[in-house]
């Protein structure tokens, strides 16, 4: 089972890399998954009219303790653990008997 985050977006193997560079470059995990999906997440969002239509929902609800900006991030996590849960469920939803 992988881990809740996604594991690993872009996995950098040690054995990947020149040997003249391991000292410079070791193994590197990368970003999650988890972390990859809510960055693209923002990007749509930042693109997209969400930013100007937050800034009128927490003005509207009088909410002065949360930022677009805090809001945004919020957001785009929960779009990732959305995507992640849905990749589950179409996982095992492939590999369950029949």
């Amino acid at each position: 089972m992988r881990p809740k985050d996604g594991g690993p977006a872009f996995p950098r193997p040690a054995g990947h890399i020149p040997p003249e560079q391991h000292d410079c470059h070791p193994e590197q995990e990368g970003m999650t998954l988890r972390q990859w999906y809510a960055g693209m997440a923002m990007a749509q969002m930042l693109t997209a009219d969400y930013v100007k239509i937050m800034a009128e929902v927490i003005k509207s609800e009088k909410r002065p303790d949360i930022s677009v900006h805090q809001l945004t991030a919020a957001s785009a996590f929960q779009y990732a653990d959305a995507m992640l849960a849905h990749e589950e469920k179409e996982k095992e939803a492939t590999h369950a008997p029949r």
